[in-house]
């Protein structure tokens, strides 16, 4: 019985992190503080660039919920099948 509510939990946590409404978010960020950077490194320089947004600590989360987003969208379609072959192969 705990097992099977276990697993029911897990499956809920991985189709959440995985939606595509949460990679939508997560990349839209990503683009702002890109453009933000660009324009930081044009006027300040790349080690202000750098320092200010791409070594920052919410940057570097935002990259690594976007590897975790694409890793929960891939084991939230287990088993897989042969249609999700491109998927699993463009991700």
């Amino acid at each position: 019985m705990i097992g099977k509510q276990l697993i029911t939990f897990i499956r809920k946590i991985l189709h959440f992190c995985g939606s595509l409404r949460i990679a939508l978010t997560v990349m839209f960020l990503l683009l702002l503080l890109c453009g933000w950077g660009t324009f930081i490194e044009l006027d300040f320089g790349t080690p202000a660039a750098s320092l200010l947004i791409y070594r920052n600590t919410f940057f570097r989360f935002l990259i690594l919920f976007l590897g975790v987003n694409i890793l929960a969208a891939a084991f939230d379609r287990l088993p897989w099948k042969k249609s999700h072959i491109p998927f699993l192969c463009a991700h």
